[in-house]
């Protein structure tokens, strides 16, 4: 690639070690919400608590644009009477794109679909029998510990003991030069990310001991839900929606991934490592986590949306969209009962968004409720006002309802911790 003659790249060898790491950048990727912790403390900082607990909803969470979506159709909802699956995943902007499309075969094995550079799998496709895609879950899989470390020693307290930390020494390449090293403290919780007190260890799942694995194979040779949901329960993450259907006409859906059970907090905000209190309890058992077979709605939606029920057995948090995608890709679906897969790009290229609309909405009747006759915002509140909600790249009025809405969410900030309004990102 010409990138590698412009930085006079020579790339080494590939190896096994590669294609785990690759796994685990995409446990970097879509496993975030350390960030929404540091944020949250620091707007509890002098912010008033009540509102700002509540503009960090632990259930419902933010609106990640664009999101990730997939569906399925029954038979009863399709021209041809067999089942429908689409999927369009969406990841960080990259060039070249970091999936590719590959036809993968062997003896007992048929796969198409698309695949990871350096996966040896077909991460979401189909086979001879069944078809699967996926959307990021966000459930919250990491936490942050504040310790009394002392840097000197590696020391630090746990319930009245003294530990000592773990040096991990990393190396930097730099062209030309020797490589620079880096000193990785390591506590019971996880690697110490600040470097003045308080000293936060994070803990996340893609660092427990033994938990990462890669059961795509299986995945891809599997031939009904049953061998679906037996592979599923060996993925460790990063914590997935998986959809499914067959060529019987069947679908379905499975979360899948490890996500810790917290009792004893909430996972929103650093906590005390060194009182014992706010450890992990285990994980959700696979055979708990959320399923679907053949709905009687004959739809399975999922768009990175909160998929635990309201009485869910364990304790839920996490970073979830907001209901609006969901319900829009419902409302498409279930306009008519006589679907083609190749109708389906209709739904996934829909840039509709419902809460842009309503915000649009809103304004207007604020603007009219005042009375107000301003020349310099007239025209604009006519665009807003006739505009039907479609976020298309040439409309004038989704532009402005975006800047419009990064206005609010800072004055709404702005409310909860005084000063702080640019750093809410939600």
């Amino acid at each position: 690639p010409v990138e590698f003659h412009l930085m006079r790249y020579q790339p080494r060898p590939w190896s096994i070690q590669d294609s785990l790491l690759v796994g685990l950048i995409m446990f970097r990727d879509l496993t975030t919400t350390w960030k929404d912790e540091m944020i949250k403390a620091n707007m509890l900082a002098g912010g008033d608590k009540q509102k700002v607990d509540f503009l960090f909803p632990s259930r419902t969470g933010s609106e990640f644009q664009p999101g990730s979506n997939a569906w399925a159709l029954a038979p009863s909802r399709t021209a041809a009477r067999h089942a429908i699956l689409a999927n369009d995943p969406h990841l960080q902007w990259g060039l070249p794109s970091i999936w590719h499309m590959v036809h993968l075969q062997a003896p007992g094995l048929n796969v198409s679909g698309v695949a990871l550079p350096g996966m040896p799998a077909v991460i979401l496709g189909h086979n001879d029998k069944i078809a699967w895609g996926v959307t990021n879950l966000h459930f919250d899989v990491q936490d942050l510990y504040g310790e009394r470390l002392d840097p000197a020693t590696g020391r630090y307290p746990f319930k009245d003991k003294i530990e000592q930390a773990v040096v991990e020494r990393e190396a930097i390449a730099v062209r030309g030069m020797r490589a620079v090293p880096i000193d990785v403290i390591v506590t019971r919780h996880g690697p110490i990310l600040t470097d003045s007190r308080p000293y936060l260890a994070l803990r996340w799942t893609a660092a427990e001991p033994k938990t990462f694995t890669f059961p795509f194979l299986r995945l891809n040779q599997a031939a009904d839900f049953a061998a679906f949901t037996n592979a599923l329960a060996n993925f460790t993450g990063p914590a997935q929606n998986f959809v499914y259907a067959d060529v019987d006409g069947n679908i379905g859906y499975q979360a899948a991934g490890i996500l810790p059970i917290r009792r004893k907090h909430v996972g929103d905000v650093p906590v005390d490592g060194a009182s014992g209190e706010f450890e992990w309890d285990g994980f959700i058992p696979y055979e708990e986590m959320p399923r679907s077979y053949n709905p009687p709605s004959g739809m399975i939606i999922t768009a990175n949306q909160n998929p635990f029920p309201a009485k869910y057995a364990y304790p839920v948090n996490g970073s979830f969209a907001t209901h609006y995608r969901a319900r829009q890709i419902e409302a498409r679906l279930a306009a008519k009962k006589d679907w083609k897969p190749e109708e389906m790009l209709s739904v996934q290229t829909d840039v509709y968004s419902a809460f842009s609309h309503f915000l649009a909405g809103q304004t207007v009747k604020a603007y009219d409720a005042r009375n107000a006759n301003n020349p310099g915002l007239n025209d604009t509140i006519q665009l807003l006002r006739a505009w039907n909600g479609q976020m298309s790249k040439d409309n004038s009025a989704a532009l402005i309802v975006s800047l419009l809405f990064q206005h609010v969410r800072k004055a709404i900030g702005e409310r909860a911790a005084p000063g702080k309004g640019i750093a809410y990102e939600y």
